[in-house]
């Protein structure tokens, strides 16, 4: 993911939706990549090697992701209709159970051993985080939720 990510005006929702979806392209091909990763056959010394390097990489990526949204999307939620506080703060409460998932994926990425049990680990993170964007998508990024209006206005 592109270390130097777009950063719309604060009042264009349409451009942060746009970003989004971008970034969640991208995600998505990175985690079709750590999931090629899993399912590779090599010795297992080289396994290991490898599966650490694409969560490694993976991790970065999904951390610099909830960044972004929640420096530039939560805002934009909190001021799109009635529902947007609590989009916004589902988000953040999303991104907090994120974090401990990451976190220990970390932590046995670098601890574990066995490949199988990175493996695996790795396979229920991508499943997590394909549903989330999902989610993300149907609730937070629709053009009903982030449409091209001045958000300095009341939206009903």
């Amino acid at each position: 993911m592109n270390s130097h990510a777009f950063v719309p005006p604060a009042n264009d929702a349409a451009a942060v939706r746009q970003e989004i979806l971008s970034q969640h392209m991208e995600l998505r091909r990175l985690l079709d990549c750590t999931n090629r990763l899993v399912q590779a056959v090599a010795p297992e010394a080289e396994y290991v090697k490898r599966l650490r390097s694409g969560a490694a990489v993976l991790l970065r990526s999904l951390e610099r992701h909830m960044v972004y949204e929640e420096a530039v999307l939560v805002p934009i939620l909190r001021e799109t209709d009635t529902w947007g506080g609590l989009r916004a703060d589902r988000l953040i409460v999303e991104h907090a159970r994120q974090r401990e998932e990451l976190q220990t994926m970390a932590d046995l990425s670098t601890q574990e051993q066995d490949g199988r049990g990175i493996g695996l680990a790795l396979q229920a993170l991508i499943a997590d985080v394909l549903a989330d964007m999902k989610h993300e998508e149907a609730s937070h990024l629709t053009i009903e939720v982030l449409y091209d209006a001045p958000l300095s206005t009341a939206r009903g």
